[in-house]
């Protein structure tokens, strides 16, 4: 399925859009309207936040990649 994304700001309460040419062969649209914020901006990253969070995860990660790799179909 085809789709188009735009940020456009309304001229006296109307939009207007411009279909591109590979869209113009379709009868009918789905249209959702939400209202955007240029001014938010995304929550910074702290990798330090994520320091040890896997210690209380009774995993051995080495065996888990050791299983993973084993796992793997070679044609040698």
């Amino acid at each position: 399925m085809k789709s188009m994304h735009i940020k456009q700001k309304p001229l006296n309460g109307i939009i207007t859009i411009t279909l591109p040419e590979e869209m113009k062969k379709y009868e009918e649209f789905e249209i959702l309207l939400r209202p955007s914020s240029s001014k938010s901006k995304k929550p910074k990253f702290d990798p330090n936040e994520f320091n040890g969070f896997m210690k209380n995860i009774p995993m051995n990660i080495e065996d888990e990649i050791t299983k993973m790799r084993e796992e793997w179909e070679r044609t040698i």
